[in-house]
């Protein structure tokens, strides 16, 4: 026999709450029940889909509303306050501000119930920019999926999705004070994979991030955390340059060639000496290809 945990926790969307909130009626009420559907509820369609677009949706208008707002400012300033303002932990917190999560259908969720639960709480106690609990990506989805409904009810109007949700959303001018925030979602945004990887030298702790493999921010402290924290700094800097370059055009060989460079001007990492090792042999390969060609080129 199933408890009453087990059974659905959330009522269908309450339209007479939700739609004052967002300030928009909707022609196709259907719409706004998907978007707040979990796939925990079998047979019935979730906002998986709606969330997608909501995504692009919001990322447009949040993109259009800090180039109207910001106009001295660089693509590098730019790009760094589009990922402050589209992200999990963002879209999170607006769901918490207004009780988004009381309103999504879901089939035995207990566990996803309680992550929420303690993220509300932290961000109660301890404001957006609390770091003691992680954002459960459903308040996220919810934001977005919502963002979809009106994107798709109003006939695909960008303008008017955001006369709705730019209210809730209110967008920051202020970049985000956590670089490892900002490069985790720049790089879940634009398809790329970040790592990081740790050293010892001496007291301190050196830390190398690698984007698509290849080695972009350096950093390093005496504490493990703040080494990270500058090595993503770094890395930012790279990725999103205060100039007209694209973000490709950043994530390219002599970025990496440059942050090797950096990295050896430092203190030196006994972990990584094979880099200049690697650069040596090279070069005396080239030398010995270019002699080669010489004497084979004086034979003939």
């Amino acid at each position: 026999m199933k408890s009453k945990r087990q059974t659905m926790v959330a009522p269908p969307a309450n339209m007479a709450e939700l739609e004052p909130l967002l300030r928009y009626e909707f022609k196709d009420e259907t719409l706004l029940e998907k978007a707040l559907t979990h796939s925990s509820c079998m047979g019935s369609v979730s906002y998986e889909r709606l969330e997608f677009i909501g995504d692009a949706a919001l990322r447009l208008a949040i993109s259009y509303d800090l180039y109207r707002t910001h106009p001295d400012f660089d693509p590098g300033r730019l790009t760094k306050l589009l990922i402050t303002n589209v992200n999990k932990e963002k879209f999170a917190c607006v769901a918490v501000h207004h009780d988004l999560y009381r309103f999504l259908r879901r089939h035995n969720c207990s566990p996803m119930d309680e992550k929420v639960r303690k993220f509300t709480e932290a961000i109660k106690k301890e404001g957006d920019k609390q770091r003691s609990e992680t954002a459960p990506k459903v308040l996220s989805d919810i934001v977005e999926s919502i963002a979809a409904a009106i994107y798709i009810d109003c006939g695909f109007n960008v303008n008017r999705m955001w006369k709705s949700l730019g209210r809730l959303v209110e967008v920051s001018g202020a970049i985000s004070d956590h670089p490892v925030s900002m490069l985790n979602d720049f790089c879940q945004k634009n398809g790329k994979a970040v790592e990081f990887k740790h050293f010892k030298e001496g007291d301190e702790v050196v830390t190398i991030v690698y984007v698509d493999g290849k080695p972009i921010g350096y950093g390093c402290s005496k504490q493990r955390e703040n080494s990270k924290l500058n090595a993503a700094d770094d890395a930012l800097n790279k990725l999103c340059p205060s100039s007209t370059d694209t973000v490709e055009a950043a994530v390219d060989d002599s970025v990496c060639i440059q942050a090797l460079n950096e990295v050896d001007k430092e203190e030196g990492l006994p972990n990584n000496r094979w880099f200049k090792c690697s650069s040596v042999l090279f070069k005396l390969a080239l030398l010995i290809v270019f002699i080669s060609f010489l004497v084979n080129l004086n034979h003939e």
